[in-house]
């Protein structure tokens, strides 16, 4: 569903019930599932919603009353993903509160996700600085030390102190 709606509501009378069952996946975005009492001591629905994976994004599923019981929310499935703006209500301005019943072994990725840190990694610091920033004068420079190095040919070995290169 997005950008849907599937509501029941009564003014003198319970709140109607809602069921939704899914082989597979109930997936709402930017939708509301509702079941409301709107006065009087009447109570909310209840909705009941079963599949293999159940995601709200940006979206409520509300079960209210005023003055009598809150309905009652219950959500079977595998997994079950919500966003943080979607919203879960089953409450009642001045009566008994319903309740919210989620069961799903794999819940709920919103509240386990990190936020990234408001500062990041100063990595300047752990950066080598150039050869001229070292050197009091400013000057680079690349410096060969040492003897060797590659031979005249493969086949010619590499030349040092008391070793000579072969004539070609």
């Amino acid at each position: 569903m997005k950008n849907a709606s599937i509501t029941t509501s009564a003014v003198m009378a319970d709140g109607g019930n809602i069921t939704i069952k899914a082989l597979n996946m109930i997936n709402l975005l930017d939708s509301r599932i509702s079941a409301t009492f709107g006065g009087g001591m009447g109570s909310g629905g209840n909705i009941a919603m079963s599949g293999r994976f159940i995601i709200l994004d940006s979206s409520d599923i509300i079960a209210d009353a005023y003055m009598g019981s809150g309905g009652n929310i219950n959500i079977s499935s595998d997994a079950f993903l919500r966003s943080p703006d979607s919203k879960l209500s089953a409450s009642s301005a001045l009566g008994v509160q319903g309740f919210v019943l989620i069961n799903s072994p794999f819940m709920d990725l919103a509240g386990s996700l990190l936020t990234a840190p408001g500062s990041f990694l100063d990595a300047d610091k752990f950066l080598v600085k150039r050869c001229a920033m070292r050197d009091p004068r400013h000057r680079s420079g690349l410096m060969i030390s040492g003897r060797g190095g590659l031979p005249p040919a493969p086949d010619y070995p590499l030349s040092g102190y008391g070793s000579a290169v072969p004539a070609p």
